[in-house]
This record gives structure tokens, sequence and C-alpha cells, in this order.
């Protein structure tokens, strides 16, 4: 991404503002989570973000998309103690949304 080229390897949080969920990586992954989350939710950037100042929060799904980051967070800790699983289960986005910004409440016909 254009916007923090030779910011890649820095902290996620000395390149971007305003984070208040996530933390703890290199900046280049920041930009990776956020366009797999458009295409989980099937939506562009401009869905929770003011596309002008990227750190601003006048747009509520913005806090919509915190509050699922953390339930997803939740989720996957809670998957960790379940015996049989996989060594590193997880939910994200893509899990309940399939590229569709409404989560689908049952299967389609096949």
């Amino acid at each position: 991404n254009e916007s923090i080229k030779g910011k890649e390897q820095m902290a996620v949080d000395s390149v971007f503002k305003n984070l208040k969920v996530l933390g703890g990586f290199e900046a280049e992954n920041l930009v990776f989570a956020m366009d797999a989350w458009s295409r989980g939710l099937g939506v562009s950037c401009g869905h929770c973000h003011n596309t002008d100042n990227f750190a601003d929060d006048s747009k509520h799904k913005k806090g919509i998309a915190r509050e699922m980051v953390m339930m997803g967070n939740m989720i996957s800790e809670k998957l960790k103690t379940i015996d049989g699983l996989s060594k590193r289960p997880i939910v994200n986005c893509i899990t309940c949304h399939r590229g569709e910004l409404k989560p689908a409440f049952r299967m389609s016909e096949k």
C-alpha cells in the first residue's frame, strides 16, 4: 500500500492513529487485515471509515467493527478450550459474513 511505503515493518500504532482494539503487529498486517475484512463483508473502506481521515470515529459502523473484532477474539479464545479442535482455531469476519454485509441466518438450498 502506497500510504505506508517504507513503514511496513514499523509497529502498527506508530503508523496508524486511533487504534483501539488492534495492536502488537507490523503496520503492513493492518492493511492486509482491512482488505480481508472488506472482502469478508463485501464492502469498501468507506463503509466504516471517513476515507479523508481514517482515524475519525464519526461513522457508527467503525464502532460496530471494533465490537465485532473483540467478539471474534473472545470466540477464538473459547475455541482453544474445546478438546479435539485444531491447535489454532479461529473465527473471523468471513466465518459468518461470507462476503455479505449481513450474515446468513440459514443455509441456502442446493
